[in-house]
């Protein structure tokens, strides 16, 4: 036997009595192997989310594994109460705590009932209470607290500090406001943006200012870069939008305008134009782009002149208005042919006031075909 097999001999045998010794560590002290500790075990739950809560079973026995704090009916029924008392439904009810199944174990006195305190101040109705509470589960265990006292003197109106509540998607704490939200807003007044302005985009979008900071930074360089400048109307607009997309998105934006055919210049004249035009997706952008070049027979660079068109509804806005002009036309009732832009960015007051009360008696069908696009 060779002294290398001998070695391995000896390793093997050394860990087998290793691992006999550590077992017998955790079998000695019991009698036999069914005396081993299981987790507690607490019957009622799982019955009790499928029949109050409307779980079913599989979710109720997934839930219940986190929910050893509660050890009888006592406390779920007072938080269901509570919610049942904010004036959510069965239905709704089942919805917040599928999303949060601890929200059961809540102290209702010392925990709920000052986060509702706080949302009652802002004057909620009890249906808007609940409507919240329904889409956005959070309000009940997020510090809304310090978030609401910052909004209320940015914002004034405690409407808009309801409405910004309802878009937060972040989890807001202290340091979350510290540490983002406020550093943003320095930056951007530092860009020139009037505090009114700020409050607008707040309402409009708060998760926008939950950004890095650095990376808000360098989306203003990208704007620069881009050619707008800060006393461009579209500047903080632009920044607005490119913040709230991700860098990838970005990319595949200009991407999909190159591929309709436009330079990087026409890309970046366009975005210059209306940033807004970056916002909308793929499949809308080129169902507008063929429907402009193909069917109606424009060249890319009117759209290009004119981006704006892009954000405009085909079904809803465009298709009904050229609609009802070439109705008009027919019958000699159009004075003179309008562009395709100045069509799409009419008011719809501005619209009907022209092109469509003055002929819906002498000819009913532009009521009927505009109205059956709407």
């Amino acid at each position: 036997m060779s002294l290398l097999y001998r070695k391995h001999l000896f390793f093997k045998n050394s860990c087998k009595l290793l691992i006999s010794f550590h077992q017998s560590r955790y079998l000695l002290p019991y009698s036999t192997v069914s005396t081993v500790k299981k987790p507690p075990q607490i019957p009622f739950l799982v019955d009790y989310l499928v029949n109050t809560c409307g779980f079913s079973r599989y979710k109720a026995i997934s839930a219940s594994k986190s929910l050893n704090c509660i050890q009888s009916p006592e406390n779920p029924d007072s938080v269901i109460g509570f919610l049942r008392d904010c004036g959510l439904s069965n239905t709704q009810i089942k919805h917040v705590v599928s999303w949060r199944p601890k929200l059961l174990c809540a102290n209702v006195e010392k925990t709920l009932v000052p986060k509702v305190w706080i949302l009652q101040e802002l004057g909620l109705s009890r249906s808007g209470l609940a409507e919240l509470i329904m889409l956005k589960p959070r309000v009940l265990i997020a510090s809304v607290e310090p978030f609401i006292k910052f909004l209320r003197p940015l914002l004034g109106s405690k409407d808009d500090v309801i409405k910004t509540l309802n878009r937060t998607l972040w989890n807001i704490t202290d340091k979350s406001i510290e540490t983002l939200v406020q550093p943003n807003i320095s930056f951007l007044k530092e860009c020139g943006t009037s505090d009114e302005m700020i409050a607008k985009l707040m309402v409009r979008n708060p998760n926008f200012f939950f950004q890095y900071p650095n990376r808000l930074k360098d989306t203003v360089n990208l704007v620069e870069k881009l050619g707008l400048t800060q006393e461009s109307g579209a500047f903080i607009y632009a920044i607005f939008i490119l913040g709230s997309m991700s860098k990838k998105a970005v990319k595949a934006k200009f991407d999909l305008f190159k591929s309709l055919g436009w330079s990087d210049a026409d890309a970046i004249s366009a975005f210059v134009r209306a940033p807004e035009c970056v916002k909308y997706s793929e499949k809308k952008i080129r169902a507008s782009m063929d429907y402009f070049v193909k069917e109606l027979e424009y060249n890319p660079s009117y759209v290009v002149s004119n981006p704006k068109l892009l954000t405009y509804s085909l079904e809803k806005r465009i298709i009904p208005r050229l609609n009802i002009l070439r109705i008009l036309k027919s019958k000699e009732l159009l004075k003179r042919s309008i562009g395709l832009y100045a069509v799409a960015s009419m008011s719809e007051k501005r619209f009907l006031e022209r092109f469509l009360n003055p002929h819906k008696e002498s000819v009913p069908e532009v009521l009927k075909v505009y109205t059956g696009c709407m």
